[in-house]
């Protein structure tokens, strides 16, 4: 287990220079539960960030915080990222360079409650390494790197209609329908053009992008709740658990049982 993270309170009184990271490697979350509003370096009027998650780039200067402020804050850096088998091998949206508030609530709900819950390992420098620890935080970024990619992808510099239609449709449909010719039907285009659009957009087959989504879910269900791998099979819309098995060791290079032993504790 590599990389460096840590959990601590948000605690700040009003008027306080919010602090820096230990260094400019580190990203930040901020996890704010109570209201409170923020002046920025050299920008326009305060925002207000109640009940939000504010994502943090490196390197970026702290704001004046005008009231006081209760809640987490994730620290975390590339290294933990570049070797967590789950959250490297595809490029994520931690490239930004300036803060950005997250809208979606769900996302907000489920990060606070990991942070809640798993506050005594995750803000303990020597529990750092111990598997429920490493799991939590792999958790808690899957969860804000969806929701930036969700974010983000509005703003592209080049938006392709066809792609936004198909990762929407992608979204609704992938746990029951994981062949490319049900989306290019959906679209009213051949398998091809969707093939090529997926190439120019992604540098992705349609086929790649379907499995890469259940392979994400796979290893979000096997790691955040309890369901057998039976179940998770049959919800992703594999009949045959053998064939998901395969399906799954092919792509995650463990079998699910492996997998989720592995991040674990027993």
């Amino acid at each position: 287990m590599q990389g460096l993270y840590l959990l601590n309170r948000l605690d700040r009184p009003a008027n306080s220079v919010l602090s820096k990271p230990p260094d400019q490697r580190f990203y930040r979350l901020w996890v704010v539960e109570d209201h409170v509003s923020l002046q920025m370096e050299n920008s326009g009027p305060p925002l207000e960030l109640a009940g939000t998650l504010w994502f943090f780039p490196k390197r970026f200067k702290p704001g004046i915080a005008h009231q006081e402020i209760e809640g987490f804050t994730f620290w975390f850096d590339d290294t933990f990222i570049n070797h967590n088998p789950i959250l490297s091998g595809q490029t994520g949206p931690w490239s930004i360079r300036k803060p950005l508030i997250l809208p979606t609530s769900t996302t907000y709900d489920t990060i606070r409650q990991i942070c809640r819950d798993h506050f005594p390992y995750l803000s303990d420098v020597a529990k750092r390494q111990h598997p429920l620890a490493y799991t939590a935080a792999t958790l808690l970024l899957l969860h804000l790197r969806e929701s930036l990619r969700s974010t983000l992808a509005p703003f592209a510099k080049k938006v392709d209609p066809i792609l936004v239609s198909f990762q929407e449709l992608l979204d609704t449909h992938y746990r029951t329908c994981h062949q490319p010719n049900f989306y290019a039907d959906k679209l009213h285009i051949t398998v091809a053009t969707l093939r090529r659009h997926c190439q120019e957009g992604f540098a992705q087959s349609p086929s790649e992008l379907i499995q890469q989504k259940l392979i994400e879910e796979a290893k979000r269900l096997l790691l955040d709740t309890n369901q057998a791998v039976k179940e998770i099979a049959y919800g992703l819309g594999f009949e045959d658990e053998s064939y998901f098995v395969r399906f799954f060791r092919q792509h995650a290079l463990l079998p699910p049982r492996a997998f989720r032993r592995s991040f674990l504790p027993n």
